[in-house]
């Protein structure tokens, strides 16, 4: 999704045109993709770090996990009033929020951290049914908290950084074999949804969220059934997978045939010459009327201030 902002980007620069598109139909020796991948090896289980350690959790608790941080763009908010729907029926339900704080220094406070506390303090949840964890788990210990969580959290608000989100934490998810619960939106619970790895709720309904993990906390064989299907998809998002484009660069470089000075065809893309311009008008005015007429001037004047 992020490539498809990119190559817009490059249309309106001109860099999608007939010497790139003849050199790649695909645009990938124009513009590919090196997303974050996962560990080739999934966590290994340790010394517990929630049951029976956090006060508050015990040994048979059943442990709902955000993991990551407090985002003003996501929505918190929304999975602890669900939660606290659910801690109505059933007292073995606990929410743990892996990350308040960034250890950030150019990360300013969000107003989601401080604002899902105040919740869940005013709800009678804080530190009973609802944990924050103080400061930031080190990423090499985070597959221990995976491991001990029942189920993965990540939900949203409606806002175009979903459309455009790759989201680490469900990464880490999938990476663990962690069932989740997540806002529809964004590619990865697409592929959630697709590989039956959890529950899709639409974004602030925090009723279809409780749903959502009373479902999952029910389903038979637990965290177990869902395996297969998580190595299927880890699989995919492998660091070894990840990389594999830049990998191809790097063994076969290139200069994009497009570019001043490449030998590779970008004589053949040529602007209209002068003496064929008030024709070229004439064309753009009977097939597009003055809109595609202004169009085609302002592209080829950015063709012309084009770096040389």
């Amino acid at each position: 999704t992020q490539r498809d902002f990119w190559l817009g980007g490059l249309t309106a620069l001109g860099r999608v045109n007939p010497v790139t598109y003849a050199d790649d139909p695909e645009l990938r020796r124009l513009i590919d993709v090196v997303p974050f991948g996962v560990q080739e090896e999934p966590p290994r289980a340790g010394p517990a770090v929630l049951r029976g350690v956090v006060p508050g959790i015990g040994e048979g608790d059943r442990i709902v996990l955000w993991g990551g941080g407090l985002w003003d763009w996501l929505d918190p908010q929304t999975l602890v009033r669900a939660v606290a729907s659910v801690a109505r029926e059933r007292d073995d339900v606990r929410l743990v929020f892996m990350g308040v704080r960034s250890p950030g220094p150019d990360v300013p406070p969000m107003a989601a951290a401080g604002e899902t506390w105040e919740l869940a303090r005013s709800l009678g949840l804080l530190d009973s049914v609802v944990f924050m964890l103080e400061g930031w788990v080190p990423y090499e210990q985070r597959g221990a908290y995976l491991l001990e969580a029942d189920i993965g959290a990540s939900l949203h608000r409606r806002h175009i950084e979903t459309h455009f989100a790759f989201r680490t934490r469900v990464l880490d998810y999938v990476w663990a074999g962690l069932p989740m619960v997540l806002t529809e939106g964004d590619v990865l619970s697409e592929q959630v949804e697709v590989h039956d790895l959890g529950v899709l709720v639409r974004p602030g309904d925090s009723a279809a969220v409780a749903d959502a993990i009373w479902s999952l906390l029910e389903r038979p064989g637990g965290r177990v059934g869902f395996q297969p299907r998580f190595e299927e998809l880890r699989g995919e998002l492998t660091w070894s997978r990840a990389v594999e484009p830049l990998r191809r660069f790097v063994a076969e470089p290139h200069r994009a045939p497009d570019l001043p000075g490449s030998s590779e065809g970008a004589d053949a893309l040529q602007p209209t010459p002068l003496g064929a311009l008030p024709g070229r008008a004439l064309e753009a005015l009977r097939d597009g009327g003055p809109w595609l007429l202004l169009e085609e001037t302002a592209r080829y004047l950015r063709w012309r201030r084009r770096p040389q």
